[in-house]
């Protein structure tokens, strides 16, 4: 530990809020738009299913290069990335044309709460005092909550608006 702690409550708000963009909206949200988006693009449950896996394969490959990252230059970058991946993988999912960008986009934004989490789990350790962490933990945690909470209702809103909802998502 760097000998420097904080109150986990500086911590919590903006750790709710990358968990609830990268796991409840980029990655988890994705799952409510498969049969609109499978439907409108006229894929097949086989390719749909081989494009939602992209979100996987971004995950891990994220979590690995995020774990040893936050390693060596510390958490906050890979943090942002992880923000950032949600953010572009979402845009590309909505502006895809194609079969190869819409893989594109869900790969990328799959990306994001493996370079977003495992760093924020370095910055817990490395900033909250022991007594606090699990509880500190446990209330981020709840941040994927919160994204698929908000993301239920705005799917049902924008209908069959995948392009919209992932947008606004965005």
């Amino acid at each position: 530990m760097s000998g420097r702690t904080m109150s986990p409550w500086a911590m919590v708000p903006p750790g709710i809020m990358i968990v609830a963009v990268t796991y409840g909206l980029s990655r988890y949200a994705f799952g409510l738009f498969i049969p609109i988006i499978r439907q409108d693009l006229n894929l097949s449950l086989a390719v749909m299913g081989t494009i939602a896996s992209a979100s996987y394969a971004g995950y891990l490959i994220a979590t690995l290069v995020a774990t040893v990252a936050s390693g060596r230059i510390g958490p906050r970058l890979p943090v942002i990335l992880g923000g950032l991946s949600a953010t572009i993988g979402m845009t590309m999912i909505a502006l895809s044309e194609s079969l190869m960008g819409l893989a594109v986009g869900v790969f990328v934004a799959g990306m994001s709460p493996g370079l977003a989490y495992p760093p924020l789990s370095d910055a817990i350790t490395r900033l909250i005092a022991a007594p606090r962490r699990n509880l500190t933990y446990a209330v981020i945690n709840s941040g994927t909550s919160f994204g698929v909470l908000i993301s239920g209702p705005l799917a049902l809103f924008f209908g069959a608006d995948w392009r919209l909802s992932c947008l606004v998502f965005a």
